[in-house]
């Protein structure tokens, strides 16, 4: 009729109303709140959790994509929601039909068992799951670890539900992306530093400590070992700065005792030393996968996945004997190691 090109109008304007509302009051909250890291992008999913899986869809893809990543299947977005609301859906096995007895119970004994046994399967229904439709919702709670989302990027939920989306170029995630630098020495000072990937690895000796013995304790080696103990990953957050900082002891070696695979050349495997002097200095650094030997004490309770990603410096076989046998007698030397990411800067969302 004559009013229809009105009311189409009508309606187009209050599509676009609408949209705007959902992008200003739904989406908007979410997508401001990404914080943007040389490592990757974090956010908060507690505010969020009631949402709908609609709602989800829309603003993972969103924050994915401004990220330059890939998005979640549905399948894995299904996933992601069961980590972070705590609630994990499960199909019940369909039920076997009983066959019926004609035999009555031959005493209330038995029937007293029946129904505690029925008292119990329903108390059990009411602590923690919520069954419809043949499927049952567990609740599990919050738990902290890497989630299971994509094969090519790394995602990890914290304890308070942040999600951190990490970029394959700083944390590769196959392993068939894994950093091969495992068994090459770097030699001590900044401008001796190595360039993995977009990490620049660097170690310098920070101070000589004395030997272990309890006569021979200072200052200096009371500062040393707290500097020993502090950790190298304080949390996630602070990770996704792109910034690693470590303390380790090395054991002094003789340069006039130690031998190496390839006779001291600086880029070979092996624990070589600094010089051909006589001095004690401490063995070079290596890069390597930590065993419980051989993993600094900044490193130990510190994320597994972190550890056998990243391209990190420790002692090499020879210096790891040294520690493990020390008496008390061994000199050693406190050694800083840095890992700093090149290129990326934090951006604001």
């Amino acid at each position: 009729g004559e009013g229809s090109m009105n009311n189409l109008s009508s309606l187009a304007i209050e599509s676009d109303d609408c949209r705007k509302l959902l992008q200003d009051r739904v989406f908007d909250p979410f997508l401001k709140s990404i914080v943007r890291k040389p490592m990757g992008i974090m956010f908060e999913t507690k505010p969020f959790r009631d949402h709908s899986p609609f709602f989800w869809k829309l603003v993972l893809r969103e924050a994915l994509h401004s990220a330059g990543l890939g998005m979640f299947s549905d399948r894995s977005v299904a996933s992601f929601l069961e980590r972070v609301t705590g609630v994990q859906t499960q199909k019940q096995p369909q039920q076997q039909h009983q066959q019926k007895t004609h035999r009555e119970p031959s005493s209330s004994k038995t029937s007293n068992q029946e129904n505690a046994a029925r008292a119990n399967q329903r108390n059990r229904k009411r602590k923690g799951s919520k069954q419809t439709n043949g499927s049952s919702f567990q609740s599990t709670g919050i738990k902290a670890g890497w989630l299971q989302c994509r094969k090519d990027y790394a995602v990890y939920m914290d304890a308070k539900g942040r999600i951190f989306v990490f970029y394959p170029s700083s944390f590769p995630f196959r392993k068939a992306d894994l950093y091969d630098v495992d068994g090459q020495v770097v030699r001590y000072s900044k401008e001796n530093a190595v360039q993995v990937g977009p990490w620049q690895v660097s170690c310098e000796i920070s101070q000589q400590m004395s030997s272990s013995a309890p006569a021979s304790s200072s200052s200096g080696d009371e500062m040393a070992k707290a500097k020993l103990s502090q950790k190298a990953v304080p949390s996630m957050e602070s990770f996704m700065n792109g910034h690693i900082e470590y303390y380790l002891k090395a054991p002094s070696l003789k340069s006039t005792t130690v031998r190496t695979d390839t006779q001291n050349d600086a880029t070979s495997h092996g624990d070589a030393v600094l010089d051909n002097d006589a001095d004690y200095k401490p063995g070079v650094l290596q890069f390597l996968r930590f065993t419980k030997a051989s993993r600094p004490l900044a490193w130990k309770s510190c994320d597994l996945k972190i550890q056998a990603t990243l391209p990190l410096l420790g002692n090499g076989p020879v210096s790891v004997g040294l520690l493990q046998s020390d008496s008390g007698q061994l000199a050693s030397h406190l050694v800083k190691v840095t890992l700093q990411l090149q290129g990326t800067q934090e951006k604001k969302c």
